[in-house]
């Protein structure tokens, strides 16, 4: 079932409804939807304990799952208050006004982060590698790889390569949110 690394967390929930893994759980749509979603990352979140044994991991945010190998990216174990909600069974049962308060905060949160991304570690260091630089390179040794970059694979250009133009552009738009997350983190 899981044949890629990466994975949304609405992904996997509809393939488990396609598939009727998880039907309905509840006659209220927004209860229903709530309960689905928390027996998956109840699900995802003793997987990521599991698999810790295993010198594997998975990185579960409100909405991507990225299967890690922690014996080549070494994690720090730190709190997950988004882990301790969804292993709590009393959550499950969440009244539809709660629901309805805890939708509305999230997509206003989500509203306010106005560079809400679905940056992770795996796409960051596919990124610096399509570059051909390390992940300790310089905003500005990375500005100047797209300024190489882009002008030898630029389509107008004669041996351009639409393609790879377009992926290098993506990656150099996930680098510079990288680099700006890391230098709000720092202040």
């Amino acid at each position: 079932m899981l044949q890629q690394p990466q994975w949304k967390v609405h992904e996997l929930t509809s393939m488990l409804g396609k598939q009727n893994i998880l039907t309905t759980l509840d006659t209220d749509a927004n209860k229903d939807l709530f309960k689905r979603n928390f027996l998956v990352m109840n699900a995802l979140f003793t997987l990521q304990t599991e698999l810790q044994k295993q010198q594997l991991s998975i990185e579960i945010d409100s909405f991507n799952v990225t299967l890690i190998d922690t014996s080549l990216h070494p994690r720090l174990t730190t709190p997950n208050t988004l882990a301790n909600y969804y292993l709590n069974w009393q959550n499950y049962d969440t009244s539809a006004e709660e629901i309805t308060q805890l939708l509305t905060d999230f997509w206003q949160q989500f509203g306010q982060q106005s560079d809400f991304s679905s940056i992770n570690h795996t796409q960051v260091e596919q990124a610096f590698a399509r570059f051909e630089l390390n992940a300790t390179s310089s905003f500005e040794a990375v500005s100047q790889r797209w300024r190489q970059l882009a002008l030898k694979y630029h389509p107008d250009k004669a041996g351009g390569d639409t393609e790879k133009f377009q992926q290098l552009q993506n990656d150099w738009q996930l680098l510079k949110r990288h680099f700006k997350l890391l230098s709000t983190a720092q202040t």
